[in-house]
């Protein structure tokens, strides 16, 4: 009897341990659910930003390419304009020399001719008058 109750016990005793390991399991069980689940938003969250990123980059990439292109031809044009640019100062040179050598005949033509000087300076106000224009 002694036996059978202390037998009882043992069985009463491992019956409740068992039963509260399987609470404690349980337990367990149910914070790690919660901290698998906050896991999984932040991993749902970070794959959200991966995605964004990829997009941006991608976008990024686009516009570097067009950036490029664009650049490249504005150098082409700008090298085109330097060119056109050179070739009318040489026109302007060249307008300006013919402009001097005009005047200077006609100077000349002027004195031959013995006008007097009031009409040269006259001619000289006209040449120059043309030349602020």
């Amino acid at each position: 009897t002694t036996v059978d109750d202390t037998a009882g016990m043992k069985g009463a005793i491992q019956n409740r341990a068992q039963e509260r390991l399987c609470e404690e399991r349980n337990l367990w069980d149910d914070s790690q659910d919660g901290v698998i689940r906050k896991l999984q938003g932040s991993l749902n969250v970070q794959a959200r930003k991966g995605v964004a990123l990829t997009s941006s980059l991608a976008k990024a990439e686009v516009s570097k390419v067009v950036m490029q292109d664009d650049a490249k031809r504005y150098r082409e044009e700008n090298g085109r304009l330097e060119e056109m640019l050179g070739e009318m100062g040489k026109r302007l040179e060249e307008s300006e020399a013919a402009l001097e050598k005009e005047r200077s005949k006609m100077k000349l033509l002027w004195i031959k001719r013995g006008n007097s000087s009031r009409r040269k300076k006259s001619l000289d106000k006209s040449i120059h008058s043309l030349e602020d224009e």
